[in-house]
């Protein structure tokens, strides 16, 4: 291994704008999922699945 070759190049460099706008995006879904599933319980995916599970044509062979 080179001497500094684990050296966090991150730090060094400036972000572009992709990397910038990724970034704003990753933020606003992380605080879009912090609001949106704390009322999300595993019983009403069960249940929902359930209901869709019915509503469904059932193929026989």
């Amino acid at each position: 291994m080179v001497e500094g070759e684990r050296k966090d190049k991150e730090s060094s460099e400036t972000p572009t704008i992709e990397k910038t706008l990724v970034l704003e995006i990753l933020e606003q879904a992380n605080a879009a999922s912090i609001e949106v599933l704390p009322g999300c319980k595993l019983q009403d995916f069960c249940q929902e699945r359930e209901a869709r599970a019915q509503n469904s044509p059932m193929y026989y062979i």
